[in-house]
């Protein structure tokens, strides 16, 4: 029925009496929306007359009122609730905890690595760090001379990295002359994304290092 109703005589030539004290049920869920709703319930009762069955008098809002009672409910959460996880508690009476995340460098991509070795000089390497992992771990390959490939010295990379400071070791293959010689690095990440450390060898030496990207 149209929303003339609210305004007019609302009348029908037989009224059916039959359900005027049962309780009926409307779901509104479809008429809500985040925030805020204003819902708008209208009553009325249709004109009463002795054209309807049963009933020799006309209707008054006397012996013929009209009124609504209502009740609203409602589910404030259709779904489980996790608890908390393991952390740091919050100050306070309360059971919510919290972590501290730092945020990790990414450095998949090409480098050049430079090994001072003092009194050899400068050993310039290709570094390609072909994957890095959520936990930090690093992979990758390179070689020398970084004018490669092909490379004289090829080798295998793998370490991690954990806020600026990152740890990696390379060990020499095939055809490399010497296949098994091992590097172990560490160093910091400066603001800039270049990285700096030590490094020792398997054979005792030991070299200071750069690397940045290309």
């Amino acid at each position: 029925m149209a929303d003339g109703w609210l305004f007019s005589d609302l009348k029908q030539s037989y009224v059916d009496t039959s359900n005027w004290d049962s309780v009926e049920e409307y779901d509104v869920s479809s008429l809500l929306t985040s925030g805020t709703n204003t819902l708008a319930i209208y009553a009325a009762n249709e004109y009463f007359n002795t054209d309807d069955y049963g009933n020799p008098w006309e209707g008054t809002a006397s012996n013929n009122p009209a009124g609504l009672i209502f009740a609203l409910c409602i589910d404030y959460c259709d779904r489980s609730e996790t608890a908390w996880g393991a952390g740091l508690a919050f100050p306070g009476k309360n059971w919510a905890t919290y972590f501290t995340y730092t945020v990790q460098h990414c450095l998949i991509g090409d480098w050049t690595l430079d090994f001072l070795l003092i009194g050899d000089g400068h050993w310039f390497h290709d570094m390609i760090i072909t994957s890095q992992m959520a936990d930090g771990t690093l992979s990758g390959y390179g070689g020398y001379p970084s004018t490669g490939p092909p490379y004289s010295h090829p080798w295998t990379l793998t370490g991690t990295v954990s806020g600026n400071t990152v740890t990696f070791t390379i060990v020499y293959v095939s055809p490399a002359p010497n296949p098994g010689y091992t590097v172990w690095a560490t160093g910091t990440i400066s603001a800039d994304g270049s990285m700096s450390g030590t490094a020792t060898s398997s054979t005792g030496q030991s070299f200071t290092w750069t690397a940045w990207r290309t």
